[in-house]
């Protein structure tokens, strides 16, 4: 069993997400939260991050700046596609 979890691993792997999970909230972003299209600055990007940590308080009070970050992750808008997009001159291909 692994440590401090209190369950074993094949329990925790097989475990269903949670609806507060980043990959379930990002399942959940409206459509207007997921695109990196038309972002030209990094405060472009920062306050896309800011409106999906809005977003995310509504649906889980008070961490929706914690949760930022991953469930943007999760929805394939992190800042290291920001960044390719920027760099590149293009939006990194999405399939």
């Amino acid at each position: 069993m692994a440590r401090g979890t209190g369950m074993s691993q094949t329990r925790r792997r097989n475990r269903k997400p949670s609806a507060s999970s980043p990959e379930a909230l990002a399942a959940l972003l409206p459509n207007d939260l997921r695109l990196l299209g038309g972002l030209c600055t990094p405060g472009d990007y920062q306050s896309l991050r800011g409106n999906v940590a809005d977003w995310l308080n509504g649906s889980v009070p008070g961490r929706g700046h914690e949760l930022a970050a991953p469930v943007m992750n999760a929805a394939g808008l992190s800042a290291a596609d920001f960044y390719h997009q920027v760099l590149t001159g293009g939006i990194p291909d999405a399939t």
